[in-house]
């Protein structure tokens, strides 16, 4: 960059190449019609399309009551808005590095159906993941160290390693996992229902 001219006008703009596109400017995604915050910018017309932004979704809110609704649980008398939601595994990554996260409101606890969506997700170990585990300065195998990610961080979570219930944490993504050799399913489950469910594999030297 530093050998690039350094006055102005050396780039010469030609109007006919670009066109103006609707950008969200949380997200930087084509804006879709839930965002509300965008911006008009000027993108190549030879540029390889962006999706439209997948983290702005209207939801539903109860008036007078800070509960999510939905058409098996609402009154009537709800209100609609437009929020911004990134998936679990996104706002967990956020809170680590200080950063903005997207917060959902509750779901009505009286609706018939419980419906939340992208509540929970367990981001190591991977889907079909085949993971090493070496040993210890003592000839021990290491644990492996489970992580999961949620909406909702303060809930109590629920582990199940290969159908066993191994224990639960609370306001703490992690648990440690004592596993032999061959193939696991890790589960967990928080106390509204939410779950998440893995299979991998280990390899032990």
């Amino acid at each position: 960059l530093n050998v690039l001219p350094q006055k102005n006008g050396w780039f010469e703009h030609h109007d006919l190449d670009y066109s103006q596109v609707k950008i969200c400017k949380q997200t930087g995604f084509y804006a879709g019609p839930n965002c509300d915050n965008t911006t008009l910018e000027n993108a190549p017309r030879s540029m390889k399309p962006m999706r439209i932004c997948p983290f702005h979704k209207r939801i539903y809110i109860e008036a007078g009551e800070e509960l999510a609704v939905c058409s098996y649980c609402w009154s009537g008398h709800q209100t609609h808005q437009n929020i911004l939601s990134y998936p679990p595994d996104v706002n967990y990554y956020l809170r680590k590095s200080g950063g903005i996260t997207s917060r959902l409101p509750k779901h009505n606890p009286s609706c018939p159906v419980g419906k939340e969506d992208g509540i929970l997700s367990i981001i190591y170990p991977l889907n079909n993941a085949n993971v090493y585990i070496p040993k210890g300065f003592d000839g021990g195998y290491q644990p492996l160290i489970g992580r999961y990610a949620s909406q909702f961080p303060n809930r109590e979570v629920f582990w199940y390693l290969d159908d066993g219930f191994i224990g639960s944490t609370f306001s703490k993504s992690t648990k440690l996992l004592k596993l032999d050799g061959g193939k696991h399913i890790l589960t967990v489950v928080d106390t509204e229902g939410n779950r998440d469910r893995v299979a991998f594999s280990v390899t032990r030297n």
